[in-house]
């Protein structure tokens, strides 16, 4: 993969946005996959203020790093993706300061969360809610929740449902993937 710009005055932030660019571009998912596959070459972008460069883009590197990680979610087949290795996907991100609480079956019928209980009466994996807790803004902030929908693979009507994209229901907890 190559770029060229030009001679023309590139931006600290432009430089930035180019490196996500590549970044993204950069992603594939082959855990499943046998023999070589080749990933796109290195890019070196020479900027001028290299500093002021690594600031701005390292939080779209961060951005890039979770993009990543939804796409292999959603990229996982459902025989891998179980519930409880969703689950514990999303329990690894205590290391980056989250709370997380899973919530087991006992619990959620406790709660009273039959319906979801109902759509996981269909699956040999427990049915699991995985609350996660970030509190890194402002005390006197309101509080912000993101929820996402983490069904890891959607049998809903699948007698009526044709055969044909049946594979895309492991996208159903895309929701989920991109909160998490």
């Amino acid at each position: 993969y190559s770029a060229k710009v030009g001679s023309q005055n590139v931006t600290v932030k432009l430089a930035a946005d180019l490196s996500f660019g590549l970044a993204l571009r950069a992603y594939g998912f082959t855990p499943h996959k046998t023999g070589d596959h080749p990933q796109p070459g290195p890019v070196t972008l020479m900027v001028a203020e290299p500093e002021k460069t690594a600031a701005e883009a390292a939080p779209l590197a961060a951005l890039a790093e979770g993009v990543f990680f939804t796409r292999d979610l959603v990229n996982e087949p459902a025989n891998i993706l179980t519930t409880q290795d969703f689950a514990a996907r999303l329990a690894a991100m205590q290391e980056l300061g989250l709370e997380v609480e899973i919530l087991e079956e006992d619990e959620l019928t406790r709660l009273g969360m039959g319906a979801l209980l109902g759509v996981g009466m269909g699956s040999e994996s427990p049915s699991r809610v995985v609350v996660m807790q970030w509190k890194g803004g402002k005390a006197d902030a309101p509080p912000l929740a993101l929820i996402g929908k983490g069904v890891v693979f959607d049998t809903g009507g699948i007698s009526i449902k044709p055969a044909a994209g049946m594979e895309e229901m492991t996208m159903d907890m895309g929701g989920a993937g991109v909160v998490a």
